[in-house]
């Protein structure tokens, strides 16, 4: 598998976790509840295939706030530890 664009894997997972963010809190919170990881595959600009895990938690329960986000894991390592690191955008949601 070849390395992913960086640029392009991060404006695409950003475009895709925006739509999410029209939800409602009620189905974020149904999305959190479930605590399922949602995959989708998409195709950037390039051609390139990207599959984005997208995923919604509970940052705060007691106050009700979700945390929704998505990750794009490229075929890089890190320097550090040798291990896959996602590109990743996501955002908050409150009652």
């Amino acid at each position: 598998m070849r390395r992913h664009n960086k640029e392009e894997a991060q404006a695409l997972v950003e475009d895709i976790v925006r739509q999410y963010e029209n939800l409602s809190y009620d189905e974020l919170r149904i999305f959190a509840e479930d605590r399922k990881i949602k995959t989708e595959e998409r195709k950037g600009a390039s051609g390139e295939e990207y599959q984005i895990e997208l995923t919604a938690v509970w940052e705060n329960r007691d106050k009700g706030i979700i945390r929704f986000s998505g990750a794009i894991y490229d075929n890089s390592k890190s320097r550090l530890f040798g291990i896959k690191t996602p590109i990743s955008y996501d955002f908050l949601k409150e009652k």
